[in-house]
């Protein structure tokens, strides 16, 4: 094989024709040339069309045979909660899982909740917190008011309660005076069967909606959303009364974090709170006092 020589540059078109082509070259396609043997001024004799060949197959990008996945952002944001539910319905909520301060009373209430509610969730719960978290996603995003949120969220669970997968019949043991939410496996206690209904979809979607919470949106936002949910629902006669114990609990856990209670009476931001908290302790104690007179007299209540 020859070498190109400034003469044949000069006199020969061919060898003009072929140099340029070597010299147009970028610097990683020489690199290559000469890394394959010899000096890429001995690779001018190689007809043109040989050399884009090479360069051609060297460049090619791997077939992904269809595999290759595209999601909008929505669907990315949506995929991180819905894995951070699964991995929250299987481990349940640690209590040594780093949290921001803001967030320590959200995730203690969401560790006390876990075991007492877990039983009675199934996918319904992580497709509700799919939808939740994306729109609350989105409206972070969008720079939207807390009170955007909270009525966002609100209208996906009462939309939820109306149409969609029904979690009941679900069965409930007997309540008690120690604060607990539900015994949904008790020993010697009789269960009692919660069946379907708007208000009961409305109290376990509010309450599931804790649990699955995460810490983007702050713990007043969450109390609103939750009160909002329970509050007719825990009132009428027609309420399992058991279900609406759990959940008036649950409310007094998320206002208690937003209060200073180590004295009595408990201590809150604004007035309306203390007023909210007030009205839930009452209806906790007259639903503890329904279920003691049921207890003695099943027909009389």
């Amino acid at each position: 094989m020859g070498i190109i020589t400034g003469l044949d540059v000069l006199n020969d078109p061919l060898a003009t024709t072929l140099f340029k082509s070597l010299t147009s070259r970028s610097l990683g396609s020489l690199m290559y040339e000469q890394s394959s043997g010899g000096t890429a001024v001995a690779l001018a004799r190689i007809p043109k069309n040989i050399l884009c060949q090479k360069d051609a197959k060297r460049l090619m990008i791997p077939p992904q045979d269809g595999r290759i996945s595209v999601r909008t952002p929505d669907q990315e944001v949506g995929l991180i909660h819905s894995r951070a539910a699964e991995r929250l319905d299987t481990h349940g909520q640690s209590p040594l899982h780093p949290t921001p301060r803001s967030a320590n009373a959200l995730g203690n209430i969401q560790y006390a909740l876990n075991p007492a509610l877990r039983p009675f969730l199934g996918q319904w719960a992580r497709d509700l917190h799919a939808l939740t978290s994306r729109q609350v996603a989105k409206q972070i995003f969008n720079h939207c008011s807390q009170r955007q949120i909270v009525d966002s969220v609100v209208q996906i669970v009462r939309s939820w309660s109306l149409s969609g997968p029904s979690p009941f019949p679900i069965a409930l043991g007997p309540i008690d005076d120690k604060l607990s939410l539900f015994h949904p496996n008790p020993v010697k206690e009789v269960t009692q069967e919660c069946t379907d209904s708007t208000d009961h979809r409305l109290l376990i979607g509010a309450m599931s909606f804790i649990l699955y919470c995460d810490y983007t949106i702050p713990l007043h936002s969450v109390g609103d959303i939750f009160l909002q949910l329970i509050e007719t629902a825990i009132t009428t006669l027609d309420t399992n009364i058991r279900l609406a114990w759990g959940a008036v609990t649950l409310g007094n856990w998320l206002l208690v974090g937003l209060c200073q209670c180590l004295r009595t009476p408990c201590t809150c931001a604004t007035r309306q709170t203390t007023d909210i908290l007030t009205f839930l302790k009452t209806t906790q104690a007259l639903i503890y006092c329904r279920e003691q007179a049921r207890n003695r007299n099943p027909d009389a209540v």
